[in-house]
């Protein structure tokens, strides 16, 4: 018993390893930054939803993000654009109308450009201030959504656009630029459902 308390107490005594200048020493390496497709993932739900009507006619469209693909229907069409976060594109179908865009995504905001029914698109997603704004098939438009009176206005190619939106239970409706829109977004807000608003357009 005598020994080992000997031991321990010298064990105790004994000087630090010093660490002088040219001295190797081993660092543990920090966690490399998480993939965009990871950090886009990380606590919220694998699925978002968009159900009701546009035009009159029933719009459904699902968000997996899990395999990161848009698919439903649109009146009789079918949606079906996979994401690609590697090759940052989003390539598919709407019924006939080709889809074939490249996008550039950060937390704050996404830039989306390509082709969409031949016609070419572009945009840009500010998701902070929650409004989109670019042009499609050389017609601009422009939505922004205020937090007080929870309304979506803005125009598409000189039409106005007046829609009230509810951050709480997801409902979008009203009139856009002469359509009438009645949607409920479910497990994402209003800034995601800009980022795929190529959706919308004829």
């Amino acid at each position: 018993m005598m020994i080992k308390t000997v031991s321990i107490l010298a064990l105790l005594l004994s000087p630090l390893p010093s660490f002088a200048a040219g001295a190797s020493m081993r660092l543990i390496p920090f966690p490399s930054l998480v993939t965009q497709q990871a950090a886009r993932v990380v606590g919220r739900p694998r699925f978002a939803t968009i159900t009701g009507s546009y035009e009159g006619k029933e719009f459904s469209m699902r968000l997996s993000r899990t395999i990161w693909m848009l698919t439903g229907s649109r009146d009789s069409d079918v949606i079906g654009v996979k994401i690609d976060h590697d090759g940052k594109s989003m390539l598919g179908d709407i019924g006939s109308r080709r889809v074939e865009l490249a996008f550039h995504w950060t937390p704050v905001r996404s830039l989306v450009q390509g082709t969409y029914n031949g016609a070419p698109i572009r945009y840009n997603v500010d998701f902070r201030d929650v409004g989109v704004v670019g042009a499609y098939a050389g017609k601009p438009f422009r939505l922004a959504f205020d937090r007080q009176s929870r309304k979506v206005t803005g125009s598409i190619d000189g039409v106005k656009v007046l829609l009230d939106y509810n951050p709480m239970s997801g409902r979008l409706n009203g009139n856009l630029a002469g359509r009438s829109l009645d949607v409920t977004l479910v497990n994402q807000d209003l800034g995601e459902f800009f980022q795929y608003f190529f959706v919308l357009f004829p």
